[in-house]
């Protein structure tokens, strides 16, 4: 859905004579890394605790009342018929709502959605709803020693 989105926005922006370099587009993930890709999916437990236990608290996030016209949210039905809170977080991983694993699978899918969105800036949400201090740190920590400098390399 966002790869279509980019591509409404620079085709809108063609029309009126513009051109969006990748330098002037931004993206937000939420993303955590650990040492093992199992201790990193972990974190579901905190997605859930932030969302609800069903995620629906996702949903009322991403989707407010009166926050989007009708041709908004038939274009975001259209491009994901299933809302966040039907989805199970292996899903949510998978379709890269969120990005979980080691910090060298944390640094590929990175570059996968720099690359798929044709966007300069990717907008980290490193700590997720109640993940533990040392959870969150240890997190933070892997994302600046080795996730960070990888993705600078590109």
């Amino acid at each position: 859905m966002a790869r279509e989105l980019f591509d409404f926005y620079r085709q809108g922006a063609a029309e009126a004579g513009r051109t969006v370099t990748e330098d002037k587009l931004g993206f937000l993930i939420c993303a955590v890394t650990a040492d093992t890709k199992a201790r990193a999916l972990r974190s579901r437990a905190a997605l859930r605790v932030a969302h609800g236990a069903d995620l629906a608290g996702a949903d009322r996030v991403l989707l407010p009342v009166g926050m989007r016209s009708r041709a908004a949210s038939q274009f975001a039905l259209k491009a994901r018929s299933v809302l966040l809170s039907k989805m199970t977080y292996e899903e949510l991983v998978d379709n890269y709502y969120i990005v979980a694993g080691t910090p060298d699978e944390v640094a590929d899918r990175f570059a996968r959605v720099r690359r798929e969105l044709g966007i300069g800036h990717l907008l980290l949400e490193a700590q997720e709803s109640r993940m533990d201090h040392a959870t969150t740190m240890r997190s933070i920590e892997l994302m600046g020693k080795s996730v960070i400098p990888a993705m600078a390399r590109l």
